[in-house]
């Protein structure tokens, strides 16, 4: 992907760690890791798999020598709407709606 006179790369991160909900871009030139929030037909709710996918890309990101910034972005309308309280209210069993609050966030 190509913006202005700097290349980034995101294909590779993304197909070798398997996201899904989220997209890694990493721009050398500018040293700069963007993150992308990528489930827009839910206003990028966070689920389980985007929770982990972000701590993954946060990983890969920090690992990478080229990059001094990490700016996380939303894609569609909004950036981001918080947890995806559906998943939650909708689990099955004694504490049906309990979500997992090992997570930093």
């Amino acid at each position: 992907k190509k913006f202005g006179n700097c290349r980034t790369s995101s294909s590779k991160y993304n197909r070798m760690n398997k996201m899904q909900s989220v997209r890694l871009e990493i721009n050398k030139t500018r040293k700069v890791a963007t993150i992308w929030l990528n489930r827009p037909h839910v206003l990028n709710a966070i689920d389980d798999r985007m929770a982990d996918e972000v701590a993954r890309a946060v990983g890969i990101a920090d690992e990478n020598d080229n990059v001094r910034v990490i700016v996380i972005r939303g894609s569609g309308k909004c950036f981001c709407s918080g947890y995806d309280l559906k998943i939650w209210a909708e689990r099955k069993g004694s504490n049906a709606g309990q979500q997992d609050f090992t997570r930093p966030w």
